[in-house]
């Protein structure tokens, strides 16, 4: 049985790889599209990021994607629903918690898409 998330999202098996959602396996489908047509280098998907206070670890944030632009350049993205009624990403207060935590101590930009 496919379980569904809060939001509705249902996980997708491609390529023998698991998504969380239907969005997530897209966005990889175009990430492959930007490597063939030399617009990125390469990308890495579900890439751990490891949140540390004294040495300890507190925990892990999985971000979705991390991209290798030409210019050696990196972005990392995390897939998320977008509620066109309000006009914003659907994620929860304890994501943006954890985002902003991450972002300081590992001094990247986490980009929604």
């Amino acid at each position: 049985m496919i379980k569904r998330n809060k939001y509705g999202a249902v996980k997708v098996l491609a390529y023998g790889i698991k998504f969380d959602s239907k969005k997530e396996k897209k966005r990889y489908d175009e990430l492959i599209l930007l490597i063939k047509a030399g617009e990125i280098q390469s990308f890495v998907h579900q890439v751990p990021f490891i949140y540390l206070v004294d040495g300890k670890k507190m925990f892990k944030y999985v971000a979705d994607y991390v991209i290798v632009n030409n210019d050696g350049s990196r972005r990392v993205e995390d897939v998320k629903g977008y509620d066109k009624k309000t006009k914003k990403f659907r994620n929860t207060p304890l994501f943006n918690l954890k985002k902003k935590l991450i972002e300081a101590q590992h001094k990247i930009k986490i980009e929604l898409y």
